[in-house]
């Protein structure tokens, strides 16, 4: 039995290129980028 995502809340990541990570997710996954909080502590 497959599971169809309809919608996801949000995605939270660190990285290396902030930039190549949301062209992949909206390449990709076709996620709209909507925020981006940076913070150097969690």
């Amino acid at each position: 039995m497959a599971v169809e995502l309809k919608r996801i809340h949000h995605v939270a990541y660190r990285c290396k290129n902030a930039k190549e990570t949301v062209e992949f997710y909206q390449r990709v996954l076709n996620m709209d980028f909507v925020l981006a909080i940076a913070e150097d502590e969690v």
